[in-house]
């Protein structure tokens, strides 16, 4: 490797920087050298071909035998999960209101409902 890549100080730099920037990484994947595509399309649907979404291959990727690599990577796809059902229960919601009263009303539906999801997906 020191033939290819030499011993100057530009290499050595570079590779330290790598360094200190793994040390900063709050989050740690459990999947190897494995790229997370290639997983993707290990875990695809093979009637349909469609690939497990975001959170899905997150949850793949941060877990092994059902328990997280970390805190972190649990605190990440907590919030993303609970991002994306208020998010897509909100639409839904508004998207069915017809009146200012009826979104106002869809709009309380959905804090209680993220207050419940919450509860599930973060208990004291």
């Amino acid at each position: 490797m020191i033939e290819y890549f030499g011993t100057g100080s530009k290499f050595q730099d570079h590779s330290q920087k790598n360094t200190d920037s793994r040390k900063k990484q709050k989050t740690k994947h459990k999947i190897g050298s494995k790229t997370y595509s290639q997983l993707s399309f290990e875990k695809r649907n093979l009637e349909t071909g469609e690939e497990p979404d975001c959170i899905v291959l997150w949850e793949l990727t941060h877990t092994k035998n059902g328990t997280w690599s970390n805190t972190e990577s649990q605190d990440v796809y907590v919030s993303t999960l609970t991002f994306w059902l208020f998010y897509s229960y909100s639409t839904m919601c508004i998207r069915h209101a017809t009146t200012s009263a009826g979104i106002i009303h869809a709009l309380d539906r959905v804090i209680l409902v993220s207050s419940f999801i919450l509860s599930i997906l973060m208990p004291h």
